[in-house]
């Protein structure tokens, strides 16, 4: 899942519809208007603020799991991305060095282990048809 939402990202994608597009091709579930929901996210919400692949993210496991497991997968998701760049505000990532690129691929791996601990019935590749490319 990290590639393809770094390939999305890397085609024009902002990074909250990256993240989106990838769980999509990878597992399912999320639809055109979630997709669209995503306009908003990115730049930080268009301020600086809360990043927007973190955001997609948070809202990617709300597709897949009860609240009180969305929760329980939201605080370890944020804990590790905090862990790893110091911060989860768009404006404050970019000035300690990570790219948006960085970003988008680590939300996503992170993103995608917490699918896979949580969700056993999620399997990657769910939401491509068979001998579907997921680089659209």
């Amino acid at each position: 899942m990290k590639e393809r939402a770094i390939w999305y990202y890397c085609h024009g994608a902002s990074c909250a519809k990256a993240i989106l597009l990838a769980v999509r091709d990878c597992y399912g579930r999320v639809t055109c208007e979630v997709l669209q929901s995503a306009s908003g996210l990115c730049g930080g919400f268009g301020v600086g603020g809360f990043c927007g692949a973190v955001a997609a993210a948070v809202l990617a496991l709300g597709l897949f799991y009860d609240e009180a497991a969305a929760q329980r997968e939201r605080m370890i998701l944020l804990s590790q991305i905090q862990s790893r760049f110091g911060s989860l505000q768009c404006c404050r990532l970019r000035p300690c060095g990570a790219s948006c690129q960085e970003v988008v691929g680590f939300v996503a791996q992170v993103l995608e282990d917490c699918l896979r601990r949580c969700c056993p019935s999620c399997q990657p590749g769910a939401g491509l048809p068979p001998g579907a490319s997921p680089y659209r």
